[in-house]
């Protein structure tokens, strides 16, 4: 992020810290990412399918945990998840972020 300046979508610059306090509540985004993110500078829409990323990869993570795969409602369950994953990450390919989404894989698994 350059001088610590979020570009919105139609031009207005908005501090980090800002939008963290504002928008982002501190247990939906981890440290790790919330410092990644803090060293680029990110549209609105850039921001937020980083943020859906980021969030559907640790709903994954604890359901995973909670959930023992039995039944094939389970399974369906977790297919969707991945789906929503990977296209989420489309999502932030096609937006130009990919060095930010594929930090969040690598943080995730790091976690494990």
């Amino acid at each position: 992020m350059q001088g610590g300046i979020l570009l919105t979508s139609w031009g207005r610059g908005m501090k980090m810290s800002e939008l963290q306090n504002a928008e982002v509540p501190n247990n939906q985004i981890s440290c790790d990412t919330r410092s990644f993110l803090a060293k680029g500078t990110y549209t609105e829409w850039q921001l937020f399918f980083l943020l859906r990323l980021e969030t559907l990869l640790r709903v994954e993570e604890e359901y995973v945990k909670a959930v023992e795969v039995t039944g094939a409602e389970e399974a369906k369950k977790i297919m969707l998840l991945h789906k929503a994953i990977y296209s989420t990450y489309r999502d932030c390919i096609d937006l130009g972020v990919i060095e930010a989404a594929k930090h969040m894989f690598k943080e995730m698994a790091s976690k494990a």
